[in-house]
């Protein structure tokens, strides 16, 4: 059995790495699988690899497709994680095709980036966040919290819990913990005023995407 050469190797450990993210790598992954700085821009040149953010690329043929964005949008900012908006429609409760919305628990205030909204948030903690289908979004209870302080009816918010109630995703101990860790939240007061008609907590285990986060 003939052995791989490096470069064989490495090519198919980024196609194997591409196949797992909609095809989309960031920088830092191709240097730890052995991509020198030239290399990279070699390939960008060649058509090999696009630029779709600062530091992130697809591979070979750009495919639009919306998990192919989000997971350009996480990599492009590290320690990020979908939110608000993007969090909704990842999770399939809301509709979304906007710029990405991301969010990082660090710091205060929001930052712009080209093509991104990056959300600097204090009060997020690791159970308000998970990975779905291979990439990090805030929960649906930190998703619906966050969301009813940016929607512009509370409709709008009832229309999500109940969304999330028919993907059963609704847990209301889960909402309200995530409420209870986030106190000053501009999201507590309309989340409250809509939760009354959701009294009953799912009898099945709220479903969870527990994956390893990109590298």
């Amino acid at each position: 059995m003939r052995h791989l050469s490096v470069h064989e190797r490495r090519e198919s450990a980024l196609g194997d790495l591409a196949s797992r993210q909609y095809g989309r790598v960031s920088t830092t992954q191709l240097h730890t699988l052995g991509f020198s700085p030239n290399a990279i821009s070699r390939r960008a040149r060649a058509g090999r690899l696009h630029r779709l953010h600062r530091g992130v690329y697809a591979v070979g043929h750009v495919v639009p497709s919306p998990l192919g964005n989000r997971m350009a949008a996480v990599l492009a900012v590290p320690d990020s994680a979908l939110g608000r908006r993007s969090a909704g429609a990842h999770l399939g409760c809301r509709p979304y095709s906007g710029t990405p919305e991301l969010v990082v628990a660090r710091g205060g205030g929001r930052a712009r980036r080209p093509g991104l909204i990056v959300l600097r948030v204090t009060h997020l903690c690791p159970a308000d966040l998970t990975v779905v289908d291979g990439i990090p979004v805030t929960t649906f209870a930190r998703t619906a919290l966050d969301l009813a302080a940016v929607l512009p009816q509370q409709q709008d918010v009832k229309r999500f819990l109940t969304r999330g109630e028919q993907r059963d995703l609704f847990d209301l101990r889960a909402l309200r913990a995530a409420m209870a860790r986030a106190p000053r939240h501009r999201g507590i007061k309309p989340l409250r005023a809509a939760l009354p008609r959701f009294t009953q907590t799912p009898s099945s285990t709220t479903r969870t995407w527990k994956r390893r986060w990109p590298s």
